[in-house]
């Protein structure tokens, strides 16, 4: 190859082919071939480098065209042509070529082999289709084939390395060398930008770690929930970025509340919902009505002009100003249960009811006082359950208080009267009663009696100062008092019990079916069960809080801060663990039917048999001297709960009667089959036959093993067999596993495993059938996990994270009084869980650039 050329190669084309010929010359020019060269290269016609490289338009100063053009073919070692349609009509690429030929003539040569067409579009020698030709005429005309690159079939990296080639050949380099250096070069280059690009998102996640963790502090679950989302791989089985484990930590955290959040804009300062619905007032007279489940805006009522209209009067005679109107205009809400879709609205001096099926959505005036009221936080109304009366608290001059009852069918007024500070009033679940807490008194009045004689009084309970009062049912009275006691008065027997006192004051209170919830001045909401007079639940919050009303399952309550409209699920725990039930003393131990349709819980005194889909108690049963229990077996189809410890017994769920089995400590499995009950002992195990409670068969192990502790003993899902894990008495650290025929008490197989567990240290196992039954997976509660295929008596260590939901599942167990199921989820588990709790909501164009998303 000739050294003293001025340029390493002439590019010619055509200038619409102008972008292919700058990236042409960017590539030889930056071109660098492997250090060390392959010995196959000889160093004497090798160039020491690739450039320059002429090309017209970036080279050419002012002046004569064709001589410089001449010029420059003449310096040059190689010509490559850019070939397409555009360049096999150019006379110019044409005479270009013809020139380089004829220079390499007047040298007493050939510069033919030094030519290299670059196919970038079109098809060269083309006979069909002259249209589609991307050949010059001169390259053509050539008698001999030239090495070309085709960007068209093999994409332009092989088609540049396919020309380099050529231009090497004489010192011995082939394209072959060339693009598998090409292809390691590229992979190394995409290796270390991925890890660029991984250590980048690494950075990022970190940072949206610590943003989700401050948000969590905050409250603000949702948007916690979607930023952990954002920080890890969408799919773990094929991730788009790096996982970091401060991220799962935060949306672990996080997505134990992942119920969706409504943000008025006028910060909820007048919100109500009727368990399905939520209404918010907003700016401008306008209402805004939620679906409480997914959040998502269902309809806007505007309420503007009809105000101004109705309020008409009042606005000429400057009695109210529009800035009032359009601010404080909207006392209260309220959706009274017997009417579903029928909201009401307290305004100034007015009761207003918009049915929200009906179009247009107009408000119906019901009754209008004399007096305004303009305070904004002194009105309210109260309806009883059956929608047939409602209660119109107002505040009617400085520091007293109006408290009125009406019919609703006739909005005419039963029973009117006036304290000197706020009062609160509750009907009684009958509809029949009401009761009425004043500075110092709980008053219980008689509707009937009202209405026709105007003299319903009942009862009366001097406490001093009482916050709040509803009836727990129609003869007890639950009351709040401001010496921070919560009492049930009892008005027929005039007993008082204190079931519980607050140690900070309390604010707000909201009552059903024998749950009490109030908010702290510390702003702790508590959840309080009246019957067992036990805090079942606490959630702290950062500003104060106004509780509104429960689900109608009574599972959560809404409430709304500063900004927001919220559901809370009372049952869920911080660490994400679900509380299913709950005893008035300590839970023993939990059990559950094969089907799960039955659950069974255990505490010193009852037995509680509980159906699962409704989570209500079946049946309660009394225990009393059966000592401690340490395992429950229940069997739906035979009606029976067993019970081990110190003794077994059976209980009878239709009668509730218990007859003792075995009078020693046990341990107890049952078969899947639910033919047999199983009691095993240090090595003895004992079938018993369910329905008649007599033993069937007992199986002896060898005077040298005894039964691990945890789950020693497994039954076969199909077949009669069952497998052991014991230990060598003798040797420790040597675990048994055994097959047995429980039919006919005999072994089938045994294998001895040495040294896999310390007896001293860990004698606790975990064991169980693979899903075709063939082999049996063992966990000796460390990490490694054995699988014994017993039919063919193989053993094999095997890489299985026991804790993973497919192996464990769902674990449901005593926690003090209360009965929780942890749910174990694995990471993609949670996040789709999440997404869809989330109902498909991602971060807003806002969201992503204030948390640098974009």
């Amino acid at each position: 190859m000739e050294q003293n050329k001025k340029y390493f190669a002439f590019i010619s084309y055509s200038h619409n082919d102008e972008e292919w010929a700058k990236w042409l010359q960017h590539e030889f020019e930056h071109y660098h071939l492997p250090v060390p060269p392959p010995v196959t290269i000889n160093p004497e016609s090798f160039p020491d480098k690739f450039h320059p490289i002429f090309r017209d338009i970036y080279e050419l100063s002012g002046g004569e065209l064709k001589p410089q053009i001449t010029d420059a073919l003449k310096s040059s070692t190689n010509l490559i042509v850019i070939c397409s349609p555009n360049s096999a009509k150019s006379n110019y690429v044409n005479e270009e070529i013809l020139e380089f030929i004829e220079i390499g003539k007047q040298n007493g040569g050939s510069n033919i082999s030094n030519i290299f067409p670059l196919i970038v579009c079109g098809i060269p020698n083309s006979k069909d289709n002259s249209e589609n030709e991307c050949f010059p005429k001169a390259l053509r005309d050539l008698p001999t084939e030239l090495i070309a690159g085709d960007v068209t079939k093999h994409g332009r990296e092989h088609a540049f390395v396919k020309v380099l080639s050529g231009t090497l050949r004489s010192s011995g380099v082939s394209f072959g060398m060339l693009w598998n250096q090409f292809e390691r070069d590229r992979i190394e280059t995409e290796r270390k930008e991925r890890e660029r690009k991984d250590q980048l998102l690494r950075i990022q996640s970190l940072f949206l770690a610590e943003k989700a963790e401050s948000l969590i502090d905050r409250h603000e679950y949702d948007l916690a929930n979607l930023i952990a989302l954002e920080a890890l791989p969408n799919n773990l089985a094929e991730p788009n970025r790096p996982y970091v484990r401060e991220v799962e930590d935060s949306l672990r955290k996080s997505s134990v509340y992942t119920s969706p959040i409504i943000r008025s804009s006028i910060q909820g300062r007048c919100i109500q919902t009727n368990g399905e619905f939520v209404i918010t007032e907003e700016e401008n007279c306008r209402l805004k009505l939620w679906d409480i489940k997914t959040c998502a805006n269902i309809d806007t009522i505007d309420l503007e002009d009809w105000l101004k209209e109705y309020y008409k009067d009042m606005l000429d005679a400057q009695e109210i100003d529009s800035y009032i109107l359009r601010k404080r205009w909207l006392k209260s809400i309220a959706f009274p249960k017997a009417m579903h879709n029928v909201v009401y609205l307290y305004t100034f001096d007015s009761l207003l009811s918009i049915d929200l099926d009906v179009r247009p959505q107009k408000p119906q005036l019901l009754f209008k006082r004399d007096a305004m009221v303009h305070d904004t936080h002194t009105a309210d109304v109260v309806f009883s359950n059956n929608g047939c009366y409602y209660f119109w608290l107002t505040k009617e001059y400085t520091n007293h208080f109006s408290v009125s009852l009406y019919d609703n069918i006739t909005n005419q007024k039963i029973f009117n009267y006036t304290e000197a500070a706020r009062s609160y009033v509750a009907f009684s679940p009958n509809n029949k009663l009401i009761a009425c807490a004043c500075h110092k008194d709980i008053h219980v009045y008689d509707i009937e009696n009202l209405k026709t004689n105007n003299s319903g009084y009942l009862a009366k309970y001097r406490c001093y100062d009482p916050l709040f009062c509803t009836f727990v049912d129609d003869v007890n009275v639950l009351v709040v008092r401001g010496n921070k006691s919560i009492e049930i008065w009892n008005f027929e027997s005039k007993n008082v019990e204190i079931i519980y006192t607050s140690d900070t004051d309390i604010l707000d209170v909201l009552y059903k079916d024998n749950l009490l919830v109030f908010v702290t001045s510390s702003q702790q909401i508590r959840v309080l069960d009246t019957q067992y007079k036990l805090i079942i639940a606490r959630l702290d919050w950062s500003n104060q809080v106004r509780l509104l009303s429960f689900s109608h399952d009574g599972s959560s309550i809404y409430f709304r801060d500063a900004s927001s409209f919220r559901m809370w699920d009372f049952h869920i725990r911080a660490d994400g663990s679900r509380v299913l039930y709950y005893h008035s003393h300590l839970v023993h131990c939990v059990g559950h039917s094969q089907d799960m349709s039955y659950f069974v819980s255990i505490s010193e005194d009852c037995a509680k048999i509980w159906d699962t889909e409704q989570q209500k108690i079946i049946k309660s049963i009394a225990l009393e001297d059966l000592g401690f229990i340490s395992k429950i077996v229940v069997s739906k189809p035979h009606g029976k709960i067993f019970l081990s410890g110190y003794q077994l017994y059976c209980v009878d769920i239709s009668s509730g009667s218990i007859k003792q089995i075995a009078d020693e400590e046990c341990n107890i499995y049952l078969s899947f089959d639910e033919k047999y009950l199983l009691k095993s002992t240090d090595n003895i195990i004992t079938l018993y036959d369910i329905e008649s409670l007599t033993m069937f068969k007992k199986i002896i192990l060898p005077d040298n093993q005894d039964l691990l502790w945890g789950e020693p003993i497994v039954f076969h899902p199909n077949e009669t067999l069952i497998v052991t894990a014991s230990s060598d008495i003798v040797e420790y650290k040597t675990l048994v596993l055994t097959v047995w025929d429980y039919v006919e008490g005999a072994p089938i197989n045994s294998i001895r495993i040495n040294d896999c567990f310390d007896i001293a240290t860990s004698p606790r196992v975990v064991i169980r059938f693979s899903e075709n039954g063939d082999s049996v997976i063992l966990n000796a509660m460390g990490d490694d996990v054995y699988e014994w295929c017993f039919r063919a008596n193989a053993l094999y260590k095997i890489n299985i994270q026991t804790n993973e939901p497919q192996y464990v599942g769902n674990i449901i167990e005593g926690d003090g009084v209360f009965v929780v199921l942890r749910e174990q989820l694995s990471l993609q588990q949670l996040m789709d869980k999440t997404r869809a709790a989330l109902g498909g909501r991602t971060l807003t164009l806002e969201e992503r650039n204030k948390y640098y998303l974009i």
